[in-house]
């Protein structure tokens, strides 16, 4: 998840140098960085070198619980 919004995240900055580029007048900067912009397409990444990393945010265990397999 955090590969997505980082990919977004560059996305809306390349997005706001764009429209800063057309309010200053670099009119020649702003359709070379739109046409960058365009290309790039954010999408799932494939993950099959990569470990996920868990943490408390997304998994609890209970070792107490008898019905659940976590213990």
């Amino acid at each position: 998840m955090a590969i997505v919004k980082g990919a977004m995240k560059k996305q809306k900055k390349r997005i706001f140098i764009v429209e800063k580029f057309k309010k200053e007048g670099s009119f020649k900067k702003a359709r070379k960085l739109q046409k960058f912009v365009d290309q790039a397409i954010v999408s799932k990444p494939e993950l099959n070198n990569l470990c996920p990393e868990l943490n408390s945010r997304f998994v609890k265990i209970d070792l107490e619980n008898e019905t659940s397999l976590d213990g």
